[in-house]
C-alpha cells in the first residue's frame, strides 16, 4: 500500500505546475538570469506583466527562449475598470496587440473589489467580472485564461468563473495559522482541479515558504504560485 500511495503522489506531482509573478521592473533584467533563476526552482509557468511599456523584443525573445525550456509563458494583465462594458475597447486592443506574439495565454489582473465606488455593492462587481470573462472567452476563444482572485470571492460566482477560464489563482495573503490557509482556500475545493494557491513570498522566511507549500500540497491542492519574482528571488539571496 505505501508503494502505491508513493505512485500517487509522483503522478500527482508530474502533472503539477509552479508559477511565478515577474512584474515589469523585475522582467528588466537579462532573459537567461529569469530563466536560470526559475528553472532552478521548479518553476514552469512564468507569468510576465505586458504593461503598455514592455520591451516588446525582449517579450518575444523570452517567450522563445522559455517554450524551448518547457516554460510556458503567460501574459500578465488587466486594469481594474475593464469590468465596465464601456471599456471592452481597451480589452480588444490589448488581445489583439498581444496576438503578435503567437503565444495565447493570458492571466488577468483584475480586482474590481478595490474599486471605492463598488466596494459596497459585491454582487453587481461580480456579475460584472462575470460578464467580462465571458466577453473574453467568447471573442477570444483561442485564449487560454487564469485570473487572480481573492479568497472571499463567493463560490458561487467563482463557480461561474471557472466556465470561462483554465485556472483561478487565489491570493491566499496574510494569515497567521495554517488552519486559516487552509479554511479560506478549501471554501473553492469542488474547484480544486483548477485552483492554484498564490503565496506573496515577501511574508515568509525561506523555511516557512517550504513547510507552508508542502502543507497546500499535502491537502491536493497540487498547484502553487510565487509572488513575486524579486521577492522569492530574495530569500534565497540571503545568506
Amino acid at each position: 500500500m505505501k508503494k502505491i500511495g508513493a505512485m500517487l503522489i509522483m503522478m500527482i506531482n508530474l502533472f503539477a505546475f509552479n508559477s511565478i509573478y515577474i512584474w515589469s521592473k523585475e522582467f528588466a533584467i537579462n532573459n537567461n538570469a529569469i530563466l536560470s533563476f526559475i528553472k532552478s526552482h521548479n518553476i514552469n509557468v512564468a507569468l510576465i506583466s505586458a504593461s503598455k511599456n514592455i520591451d516588446c523584443y525582449k517579450l518575444y525573445d523570452f517567450t522563445k527562449m522559455a517554450n524551448k525550456n518547457k516554460i510556458k509563458v503567460e501574459f500578465l494583465i488587466g486594469d481594474n475598470s475593464w469590468i465596465y462594458p464601456e471599456k471592452r475597447d481597451k480589452i480588444l486592443n490589448k488581445l489583439k496587440f498581444l496576438s503578435q506574439f503567437n503565444n495565447f495565454y493570458i492571466h488577468l489582473d483584475v480586482e474590481p473589489h478595490t474599486i471605492k465606488s463598488l466596494k459596497k455593492y459585491r454582487d453587481k462587481y461580480l456579475n460584472m467580472y462575470l460578464e467580462m470573462l465571458k466577453y473574453i472567452k467568447d471573442n477570444f476563444p483561442k485564449y487560454k485564461i487564469s485570473i487572480s482572485i481573492p479568497t472571499f470571492y463567493n463560490i458561487k460566482y467563482v463557480e461561474k468563473f471557472s466556465n470561462y477560464v483554465d485556472y483561478i489563482y487565489l491570493m491566499a495573503y496574510e494569515y497567521k495559522k495554517l488552519s486559516q490557509l487552509q479554511k479560506r482556500i478549501d471554501r473553492y475545493k469542488s474547484l480544486k482541479s483548477k485552483i492554484v494557491v498564490a503565496f506573496n513570498c515577501k511574508d515568509f522566511t525561506k523555511e516557512k515558504l517550504i513547510n507552508d507549500v508542502n502543507f497546500v500540497k499535502s491537502l491536493g491542492y497540487k498547484n502553487i504560485a510565487f509572488h513575486s519574482f524579486s521577492s522569492l528571488k530574495g530569500l534565497y539571496e540571503i545568506k
